[in-house]
């Protein structure tokens, strides 16, 4: 009995020992864990995408309301932005950022009829890091501040993701790759028997497709000081394809809206994968 109680005295002095070890360092992890937290509780910069403007004569067809939701889709299937709402803001920017250009002319115009030209070359608007229009805005230029600023504030967003439809045509073209691969072929056949009758009539093979072409711009702009901070452009087509033996045939091929469609998602894509990659390599920090 006596040895029994002695290891429940050991067992007790041991489990004492070992809460005088843990405790301490309990209360150092504590602080550690409220820092995580605090840092896992820093929020998340939100943006909003706009709706896209288009620069060309084809506004009418609606190709801005169409790649703006399509974007907008992306963006969402990437889980890469924390959108403040999931709608395009509809605000026309652009005619926003025109009314601000004009209340700009409209005060150099007084300062050149009160005869200070100073308050003319140095404003705002002849500033090397002022944009003139949107359509041209390049990194690090800024475009309208009040207007941005305005918006993020009603938006409740830190970022404004915006772009411009600026070519949309129909057309033909060649596939490259066809004529790549004809190429490697007919010189492989060169050596073959009867090989020279095979590579003339690839000579005259020809494949061509006719659709619709897409040209267009993204920027991500600060809402707070109306700098651009990121830009990207994509060219995208898509089309009917056909193979023929008549060099030089073209628009043979009839085309419809699906095709037109197919060129405006496939630009959307290709901008969001540009904007994911870049956030991912670091290239564009939204904080």
């Amino acid at each position: 009995m006596k040895s029994r109680r002695w290891m429940m005295r050991g067992m007790a002095a041991c489990l004492m020992g070992c809460c005088a070890i843990c405790l301490p360092l309990a209360a150092q992890a504590a602080p550690q864990k409220t820092a995580t937290a605090k840092a896992q509780a820093k929020p998340t910069p939100k943006c909003v995408v706009m709706q896209f403007t288009d620069d060309t004569r084809f506004k009418k067809m609606g190709s801005d309301q169409r790649i703006t939701e399509y974007l907008m889709n992306d963006i969402l299937a990437s889980g890469k932005f924390q959108l403040k709402v999931e709608t395009p803001i509809t605000k026309d920017m652009e005619a926003m950022l025109y009314d601000d250009k004009r209340a700009e002319v409209q005060a150099a115009k007084d300062a050149i009829e009160s005869g200070d030209l100073s308050a003319v070359f140095e404003g705002p608007a002849f500033a090397d890091e002022s944009a003139q229009t949107l359509a041209i805005a390049s990194k690090g230029q800024s475009v309208a501040p009040a207007v941005t600023a305005s918006i993020g504030k009603e938006s409740g967003a830190d970022y404004l993701i915006q772009g411009t439809v600026v070519q949309l045509g129909q057309g033909s073209w060649e596939d490259e790759d066809f004529n790549t691969v004809k190429t490697v072929v007919g010189v492989g056949l060169s050596f073959l028997p009867g090989g020279s009758l095979l590579t003339n009539l690839m000579d005259h093979m020809n494949r061509q497709t006719a659709g619709f072409s897409v040209l267009a711009d993204l920027r991500v702009i600060q809402a707070s000081t109306g700098t651009v901070i990121w830009t990207d452009r994509v060219e995208k087509r898509a089309g009917k394809s056909e193979t023929n033996f008549l060099v030089g045939r073209s628009g043979s091929m009839d085309l419809s809206e699906t095709d037109y469609v197919h060129a405006l998602k496939n630009a959307a894509q290709a901008l969001v994968d540009d904007l994911v990659k870049a956030v991912d390599d670091k290239t564009l920090v939204l904080d």
